[in-house]
């Protein structure tokens, strides 16, 4: 069904199995919701950045930035032992000097 023609990933689309009528449309070039030969490439260059070895080159500058953040929390009390997830600057903070958009 994945690579079948007559299914696409690009709700604008016949064929676009709409599964969740109710869901926010995402936005236009979104990677998941592009057909090949353009998600094909999209792909491609995305897999680069997330081989092994770029994300294991990153962990150093995670790890501080993590602890950084953990330090800054309301109640911080020395080492942390349980998590509990909210929302945060994490998402906008870079981890590494490329351009961001």
């Amino acid at each position: 069904m994945l690579g079948h023609p007559a299914f696409s990933s690009d709700p604008s689309q016949p064929g676009y199995p709409d599964v969740q009528p109710d869901q926010p449309p995402q936005p236009p070039g979104f990677f998941a919701n592009v057909d090949a030969p353009v998600h094909t490439t999209m792909r491609r260059t995305l897999t680069r950045e997330f081989m092994v070895k770029k994300i294991d080159a990153l962990r150093p500058t995670i790890t501080g930035i993590t602890g950084q953040l953990l330090d800054e929390m309301p109640g911080h009390r020395g080492r942390w032992t349980s998590w509990s997830v909210s929302p945060c600057r994490c998402p906008r903070t870079p981890l590494s000097g490329g351009t961001r958009q």
